[in-house]
């Protein structure tokens, strides 16, 4: 079922998330926009995008961060970002990126994560509440992915809502209410142990858990993360009201 923003102030159970941030932007910078090593780096109100991504992870009440890119340089900016960052995490560690796609980062990094993890791009930011809304539905044998209006403009994984049941679609048909799904997602270690199975393909393995009633979604407020200058240019404006 899709679930909404709820003003929740418990404490989350999980303490921990995966962010990745590598990448390199390609197709913003081809559309001319200017991509600082990754969009991670990207400044709104004079600060990177992923030092926002902390801020709402810290209060959410994430204490522990497994950081992943595909070079040191990636690493060494993201330890920059860390070191101006005005609280500190319990432990932070980090991890190079050895070519499995994002959807196989969790499982790169598996000997580092808990049990559950939030896996995150360090290139968005969401709200504290949505965090929190997400760590509510996670039970036992479910997965739990984040909700946007779909808009076409990337390539993505589509769900549509049938009869209240998830159904996994990749292709977008205009004037239909449908969503794109993406991280934040809260995963376990039965997710990550699945993906070699599916060969590290998100859609695959996304179809796994909704064919079996184990995939929920919270809808989130903001929108998707930047692929393309369409969405750089929507998105950017709402960053900077938010930070």
């Amino acid at each position: 079922m899709l679930q909404g923003i709820l003003n929740v102030s418990v404490k989350m159970r999980t303490t921990q998330a995966l962010i990745t941030v590598g990448g390199g932007g390609s197709r913003l910078k081809r559309a001319g926009i200017n991509v600082p090593l990754s969009k991670s780096f990207i400044i709104i109100n004079r600060r990177p995008i992923f030092y926002w991504c902390l801020s709402a992870l810290w209060k959410a009440g994430i204490k522990k961060l497994v950081i992943i890119a595909e070079d040191k340089q990636k690493i060494r900016k993201a330890q920059e970002v860390l070191a101006s960052f005005p609280h500190k995490f319990l432990e932070i560690k980090f991890f190079k990126d050895r070519g499995l796609g994002f959807s196989g980062l969790p499982y790169q990094a598996r000997k580092l994560l808990d049990k559950t993890f939030f896996f995150d791009c360090g290139h968005s930011i969401s709200e504290p509440a949505h965090y929190k809304k997400i760590d509510k539905i996670k039970g036992r044998t479910n997965i739990v992915f984040s909700a946007f209006s779909a808009t076409g403009y990337a390539p993505r994984t589509i769900i549509k809502m049938i009869s209240g049941k998830v159904c996994i679609t990749e292709k977008f048909s205009v004037g239909k209410r449908l969503f794109e799904v993406c991280t934040p997602a809260l995963l376990d270690g039965e997710y990550v142990k699945l993906l070699p199975r599916f060969k590290f393909s998100l859609l695959e393995i996304l179809k796994f858990y909704a064919n079996n009633n184990k995939l929920k979604l919270v809808q989130s407020r903001l929108p998707i993360e930047m692929d393309v200058r369409k969405e750089y240019k929507r998105t950017i404006p709402i960053y900077k009201r938010i930070t």
